[in-house]
């Protein structure tokens, strides 16, 4: 009888290890997924409020646009000014967005030169023929683009390895903002990162 006791003693030590053990994991995989979660969270909190600086950015821009029209009379519902409005308008939720805030910015450039009668265009002007006249207020909008590509990145990253753990539980990926005109604004990131301090952070704050 004593034989049965002591295999059934040992029996219950090692479900009770074994219960032990796959408690701990499962605690320790909660726990990765919590923190995984927290963290993609975070991140997304921070590229919405990096387009929020973005849209405060782009609106300055519009403004400019529009004082560039010294011989042309902006007037509401025209062609030029229905082609500003858009590009405030731009809420920069997808990749095709952000190819349409290039390609609406190049057509009011060439809309300016029309009206300056601006003659053929340098390599260097055809390349940043979506840039208004204040070129640090460019730069600022390049830095969030390329802040905001670099974050959607990082949570598909984040999101992808979640998934392949948690099959069962998986989280829907972020637009992964690639667009034509990414390298555009890869180029000029590229060539700026060493010059002037922005004020991104202080624009941030103006729109939290």
């Amino acid at each position: 009888m004593d034989p049965i006791i002591d295999l059934f003693n040992i029996v219950l030590k090692i479900s009770f290890i074994g219960g032990f053990f796959l408690l701990a994991s499962n605690l320790i995989k909660h726990k990765k997924s919590t923190n995984a979660k927290v963290e993609i969270q975070n991140l997304q909190a921070r590229l919405s409020k990096l387009r929020l600086s973005l849209k405060a950015k782009v609106k300055k821009k519009s403004n400019i646009f529009r004082t560039s029209f010294t011989k042309t009379a902006v007037t509401e519902g025209d062609m030029i000014d229905n082609s500003l409005k858009e590009l405030v308008d731009n809420t920069f939720e997808s990749s095709e967005q952000f190819q349409k805030y290039f390609d609406q910015s190049r057509k009011i450039v060439n809309f300016i030169q029309i009206e300056n009668q601006i003659g053929p265009a340098t390599n260097e002007a055809v390349e940043n023929n979506f840039m208004c006249s204040d070129f640090k207020t460019e730069m600022d909008i390049v830095r969030i683009i390329t802040e905001m590509s670099n974050i959607s990145s990082r949570i598909n990253s984040r999101i992808n390895e979640h998934n392949i753990t948690y099959p069962s539980k998986p989280i829907k990926k972020v637009d992964a903002m690639v667009f034509e005109s990414l390298t555009d604004v890869m180029r000029i990131f590229k060539t700026d990162e060493e010059g002037v301090v922005t004020d991104i952070e202080d624009t941030e704050k103006k729109v939290s």
